[in-house]
């Protein structure tokens, strides 16, 4: 059996190490794959929910949650499934990472939005959740859930960032090995 000769190229420590798992693991196998079919079903059983209890008008909607605001909660909910759509279709982490950066813009767009509008009423919420739930989840108020939202609109920035930096090296890093895959001509 005769070995590539090539030499492998010095990935260091650091992100050129890592950037190389990452093209490593690009591709899903099938159980990954499949996976991410469940992250689609999930979200549309969570936004059926959610019009089932905007359509029982249990007043976690308020009078403020008008067209625009329906559209930023359910367009971010739904749109949140894309990326786990397309890898599961796809295959590939990194196309889906792509998809993860733009569902992100999406959440923060939407989420800011909300924040500031919050046509909310969360403890009516727990009212629709069986009652061992709803004694649980009782003692979250209206702005602890704007905290919550804060900080997941923060989480979601930095990690937009950083989904940014490794799409852009993992694609690199993937069109580097077709290239050296190419035979010459």
């Amino acid at each position: 059996m005769v070995q590539d000769q090539r030499p492998m190229p010095d990935r260091g420590l650091g992100w050129g190490r890592y950037v190389s798992k990452e093209a490593d693991r690009d591709r899903l196998g099938l159980l990954e794959r499949l996976g991410n079919v469940l992250v689609p079903i999930i979200t549309v059983a969570v936004a059926l929910m959610f019009l089932d209890v905007q359509a029982k008008d249990l007043g976690f909607f308020t009078s403020g949650f008008g067209t625009v605001e329906q559209l930023a909660f359910y367009g971010s909910l739904l749109f949140g499934m894309v990326p786990s759509l397309v890898r599961a279709i796809i295959g590939r982490r990194n196309l889906g990472r792509l998809m993860d950066i733009i569902s992100s813009v999406v959440f923060i767009t939407a989420g800011s939005y909300l924040l500031t509008v919050f046509p909310f009423d969360f403890p009516h919420l727990w009212e629709y959740l069986p009652t061992a739930l709803e004694a649980i989840l009782s003692w979250i108020s209206n702005d602890m859930m704007k905290i919550f939202l804060t900080i997941a609109i923060v989480i979601t920035a930095i990690s937009t960032v950083y989904n940014i930096i490794m799409y852009w090296k993992v694609r690199r890093e993937l069109r580097s090995r077709e290239r050296d895959m190419t035979p010459p001509a």
